[in-house]
């Protein structure tokens, strides 16, 4: 805790909501400035009366230091201290440690169920780039209309770009076995290649996969104006929407069908029979 004269908790007290306020109102007096200098000796030179309100307000005693030893910089008085300092590999490795101490917190499981549920419902598919989606023409038109093809890399001069930043950056075209990427790897998922050796990814990665499978073959079964009932690894027992009968259909049936939607008219034998009479 800092010992504070008398005059300067008053004015701390009255401008405690807003900082910037209380910095000007502190410029202002001679014998406050010298004050809040010498409670705040231990920072650099270099940090401004900003920084040392900060410090007073957030009862910092000491000068923020980088993992790497070096001091952090101040950012400003809404914001305080940098975690870093500022260096490019320090800011990386702060920037990594915070996403994955901030993503352990995430229910992502209810992250893409939701994000499932309203991409469905903006575009009719799971992604707005997907195939099925309302909009994939859209993508498709500008990239002819912009680069003459359907994807930027099937244009020569993009991909002959890419090729030289890659090489710029990695030394290497083959990015997942640059040394950087290895020793990424080897850093936050303990292999020395794909995080996929890594037993609980692959894992994980699986099941996403089994999930996002079901998810779209019943997104695929709702257009077809039926509804899912129960399957059986790829097979699948579903109810037509509008005669009410049900039946069996394979997963390989269902996209066949769900691709020629158009042509067919219906999946449901009944309802053919119906529209053949």
């Amino acid at each position: 805790m800092f010992k504070l004269s008398k005059s300067l908790i008053l004015i701390i007290e009255k401008y405690k909501d807003d900082l910037a306020k209380l910095v000007t109102e502190i410029k202002k007096e001679e014998d406050l400035i010298q004050e809040v200098m010498n409670v705040t000796s231990f920072l650099n030179e270099i940090n401004n009366m900003s920084a040392r309100v900060y410090c007073l307000t957030h009862n910092i005693t000491a000068q923020p230091k980088c993992e790497c030893g070096k001091d952090c910089s101040f950012l400003k008085i809404n914001r305080g201290f940098n975690k870093s300092c500022c260096s490019e590999e320090c800011t990386h490795n702060v920037r990594s440690k915070s996403s994955i101490e901030s993503n352990k917190n995430k229910d992502w499981k209810d992250i893409r169920k939701r994000t499932l549920i309203t991409n469905n419902l903006k575009f009719g598919a799971d992604s707005n780039l997907s195939r099925d989606s309302s909009v994939y023409y859209l993508y498709e038109e500008k990239m002819m209309d912009k680069f003459g093809c359907k994807s930027p890399l099937q244009n020569k001069d993009i991909l002959a770009k890419k090729q030289l930043t890659t090489l710029k950056n990695e030394g290497t075209l083959d990015i997942i076995h640059s040394d950087k990427s290895l020793n990424t790897m080897n850093k936050l998922y303990d292999v020395n290649n794909a995080p996929l050796k890594n037993k609980d990814i692959a894992n994980n990665a699986a099941k996403n996969q089994k999930e996002t499978k079901f998810t779209k073959i019943l997104n695929k079964i709702e257009k077809l104006n039926c509804t899912y009932i129960s399957n059986n690894d790829d097979d699948f027992l579903i109810k037509c929407n509008i005669c009410v009968s049900v039946f069996n259909i394979s997963r390989k049936a269902i996209n066949s069908k769900y691709k020629n939607i158009i042509k067919i008219g219906t999946i449901c034998d009944n309802c053919k029979k119906d529209k053949n009479k």
